[in-house]
């Protein structure tokens, strides 16, 4: 068995693999304002169900048929605002990952 730890952005996945994977290990970023870095992670509830989408796919590509995702995203969190803050507005993240 081999295992390669990969840093990047999930949606480029397919293009950072040799072929398909076995397994995925992943946290993406939770929208929650924490403080990545060179990454943002303040995006509208759209945006973020966008990248979700984006992201899931491009793993969804990289597996093998019978592969597995082992995806670290909370199930609740509280919503930022555009400059950062928080909002006070309680969502869940999980559920664009469904």
């Amino acid at each position: 068995m081999t295992v390669r730890a990969v840093h990047g952005d999930a949606a480029d996945l397919p293009d950072l693999l040799d072929g398909p994977v076995e397994c995925i290990v992943t946290s993406p970023p939770y929208n929650a304002a924490m403080p990545y870095a060179g990454v943002s992670d303040v995006y509208t509830e759209r945006e973020y169900r966008a990248l979700a989408h984006t992201w899931a796919a491009a793993m969804h590509a990289s597996l093998v048929r019978s592969g597995r995702l082992f995806l670290n995203v909370p199930a609740v969190s509280e919503f930022p605002n555009p400059d950062g803050s928080m909002s006070g507005r309680r969502w869940s993240p999980a559920r664009w990952w469904r």
